[in-house]
């Protein structure tokens, strides 16, 4: 069957910016802006078509361990936003991360992507790799995922863009490479480029930016694509985690019992793995609020 690879991803980007708001603050479209700028320096490298979407997709992808590493170590949420006080944290959540996206298409076999987007070109990074070694997808998302955490590509005044431009000029050589540093420096010298990060605009520059991709797919594979959904669900919460696997798992026990057909069963397990989508939009205030709710 024909399974639309961007629809889904750019599902699993809307499910990425609710869990950063509500457990970092962070501002909305966070990945949506961080996809956007890497498609732009894709561009700028001449990358392949399969390439391209790559990197479009590990983009998306690159915070989807985050939640789970809070839940599994019991962390505070709050120690990400000092990553240099906190260099543990970084480590499993990049590798949590990469581990998640082991059954997703890749057209290029990429690895140590999410991993080592944290990782800073002269080697001083929490895994200590440098230069080369880094792949250049995870150091454009790195320049991407940084800048726009520490100064918030949407922030429309000229003085934040200075800030921006500064900051990553004062770490060429350093945090980045020389040729990325000097790609961005192009990529934003457009006016057009400031305006597509902005937030009424960003989700249909994303669009106009994003390398189509639909694939023939088992359903059975797209199954195994959904598991990247019901795991960042399920780390929502310390009182339903693997509440959706476990739930799967009966589902299946049922399906067997009522004698599904194989496509039926598949369909009914896609489906129990997605039960609880909506929760992700919902603030674990009230979620994991001890007692009942109160009227407003």
């Amino acid at each position: 069957m024909k399974f639309n690879l961007n629809n889904f991803l750019s599902a699993v980007s809307f499910a990425l910016d609710f869990l950063e708001i509500d457990f970092l603050g962070a501002t909305s479209n966070h990945s949506k802006r961080v996809t956007y700028i890497a498609q732009r320096l894709s561009e700028y490298f001449k990358m392949s078509d399969e390439e391209q979407f790559d990197l479009y997709s590990f983009a998306i992808l690159h915070d989807n361990g985050l939640c789970e590493d809070v839940l599994l170590t019991g962390r505070p949420a709050e120690i990400f936003k000092d990553k240099h006080k906190h260099l543990e944290t970084y480590i499993d959540h990049c590798n949590i991360g990469e581990e998640n996206v082991t059954s997703f298409p890749f057209l290029t076999g990429g690895r140590n992507i999410i991993r080592y987007h944290h990782e800073h070109f002269d080697g001083s990074g929490f895994f200590g790799v440098a230069g080369a070694d880094i792949p250049l997808m995870a150091q454009i998302i790195s320049l991407a995922d940084t800048v726009d955490n520490l100064y918030h590509f949407e922030t429309r005044n000229l003085e934040n863009r200075e800030k921006i431009i500064n900051f990553i000029s004062l770490h060429k050589g350093r945090y980045y490479s020389s040729e990325i540093v000097d790609a961005f420096m192009d990529i934003c010298s457009h006016t057009s480029f400031w305006l597509d990060l902005q937030e009424p605009f960003i989700y249909e520059a994303l669009l106009n930016k994003s390398p189509i991709k639909e694939i023939d797919i088992h359903i059975d594979e797209i199954f195994l694509i959904t598991k990247v959904f019901s795991k960042i669900i399920d780390s929502k919460s310390k009182f339903t985690y693997r509440h959706t696997s476990g739930l799967t798992e009966k589902a299946g026990i049922m399906a067997d019992f009522y004698q599904f057909n194989q496509n039926s069963k598949t369909q009914f397990l896609i489906a129990a793995s997605l039960h609880d989508l909506g929760k992700l939009a919902i603030p674990n205030a009230i979620l994991d609020k001890p007692g009942k709710l109160t009227k407003r």
